[in-house]
């Protein structure tokens, strides 16, 4: 008889942590609360995924590792992760939103891009300070 293996939604998880993050983020202490219970919803979730994954040989999906990118920007404090989108595709992680300076944005990319599984990164996300430019760290980071 086989046995079933459980679905899992990460996106759903994702989500869910979001929210809570940003009904909880109302004061400094509030924020941090609810960035470290965000990462650790998340992390719990990427972990699952690859315990599933290993079960079955497959390789870690691509929604575990938005969540993973996803849980790395909200756990920065450099970084509103609120503020930033993660798609990702085949291990491609694309990310749009928004920052307010070009160093907050290449903060996004820097830590997608250490992310386990990720093959390269599109950063699309625009600095509110004006266009985006290749001065401002505007571009696709491959990993080697």
């Amino acid at each position: 008889m086989k046995r079933a293996i459980p679905t899992l939604t990460l996106p759903g998880i994702v989500l869910s942590a979001t929210i809570v993050a940003a009904l909880a983020a109302c004061s400094p202490t509030d924020r941090q609360e609810a960035r470290t219970e965000t990462a650790k919803a998340a992390n719990s979730a990427a972990a699952s995924a690859e315990k599933a994954a290993e079960r079955t040989g497959q390789a870690v999906d691509d929604a575990g590792i938005t969540a993973k990118v996803k849980s790395s920007l909200l756990a920065d404090d450099q970084v509103k992760g609120l503020s930033i989108n993660v798609d990702t595709s085949g291990g491609a992680v694309t990310l749009t939103g928004s920052a307010q300076t070009a160093a907050e944005k290449q903060r996004a990319e820097q830590l997608a891009t250490g992310v386990e599984g990720v093959r390269s990164v599109r950063n699309n996300i625009t600095v509110a300070q004006g266009p985006v430019t290749p001065a401002n760290g505007s571009g696709t980071t491959m990993k080697k």
